[in-house]
C-alpha cells in the first residue's frame, strides 16, 4: 500500500461536509482507494459526488424545511435589493469619477455597474446566505445550497429571457456574453460565501446537531 496522501483540501471538504453518520466510512474508503492507485481527479470526483448525495438526502428528508429556507432567502434577497440598489446609485458618480473611463464604452458601463450597484448587491446576497445558514444550523449546508441554487436558476432564466428579447440583428460579442454570465454566477456565489462564513462557526454540520 502506498503512503501517498490524497488531496488535503478534498479530504478536508469530505470531513467537513459529509453527513456524520457515513463520514468516517466514506473518507476511509476513499483514502484507501486512492492509495491503491486511484488518481487525484478520481478522488475529487468521489468527494464532490458524496457531498452532493448527502445534500440531496438531507433535502429529501426535510422538504418543508427546504421550502421554508428558500422562501426566507428570497424574502431577504428581495428586501435587501432595494437599499443595495439605492446605495449603489448614490455611489455611481464617485465611482464614475474614480474610473475615469469613456462612458460610451461597454467596459466602462460594466465596471461602473459592478463597482457600485452590483457590488452592494453581492454584499446583500452574502448577508442573506449568512442568515439562512445561521437559522438552519442543523442542516445549514443543504438549506444554503438549495437557496443558492434557486437564485442561480432564476438569474440564468432572467438572462435568457433578456437575450431572447434582443433583436436578431444585434448579436452579442463573446466578451459581453462572458461578462453577463459572470454577473449571473457571482450572486449565488456571494450567497454561498456568506453562508459558508456562518457555517464555519457551526462545529457539527448536518445530522450531528439535533433537530429543533
Amino acid at each position: 500500500m502506498s503512503s501517498v496522501h490524497p488531496p488535503r483540501i478534498g479530504t478536508w471538504l469530505a470531513e467537513r461536509f459529509l453527513p456524520a453518520a457515513h463520514r468516517e466510512s466514506i473518507v476511509g474508503d476513499l483514502v484507501e482507494q486512492f492509495r491503491r492507485g486511484r488518481s487525484g481527479w478520481w478522488y475529487w470526483r468521489q468527494v464532490c459526488a458524496a457531498i452532493l448525495a448527502g445534500i440531496a438526502q438531507d433535502l429529501a428528508a426535510h422538504k418543508l424545511r427546504a421550502v421554508g429556507a428558500v422562501a426566507l432567502g428570497w424574502t431577504l434577497y428581495y428586501a435587501l435589493s432595494f437599499p443595495a440598489t439605492s446605495a449603489g446609485q448614490a455611489l455611481e458618480p464617485a465611482t464614475r469619477s474614480a474610473l475615469a473611463c469613456d462612458p460610451a464604452s461597454f467596459s466602462c458601463q460594466f465596471w461602473l455597474n459592478q463597482l457600485s450597484a452590483e457590488l452592494l448587491i453581492y454584499v446583500a446576497a452574502a448577508i442573506t446566505g449568512w442568515i439562512v445558514a445561521r437559522l438552519h444550523r442543523a442542516h445549514w449546508l443543504s438549506m444554503l445550497s438549495v437557496y443558492a441554487a434557486s437564485v442561480l436558476v432564476f438569474e440564468c432564466a432572467a438572462v435568457i429571457w433578456l437575450m431572447a428579447g434582443r433583436p436578431v440583428l444585434m448579436p452579442l460579442s463573446p466578451v459581453v456574453l462572458m461578462l453577463a454570465n459572470l454577473t449571473v454566477v457571482l450572486r449565488p456565489v456571494s450567497i454561498f460565501a456568506g453562508g459558508m462564513w456562518a457555517g464555519r462557526a457551526i462545529p457539527n454540520p448536518q445530522s450531528e446537531i439535533p433537530n429543533r
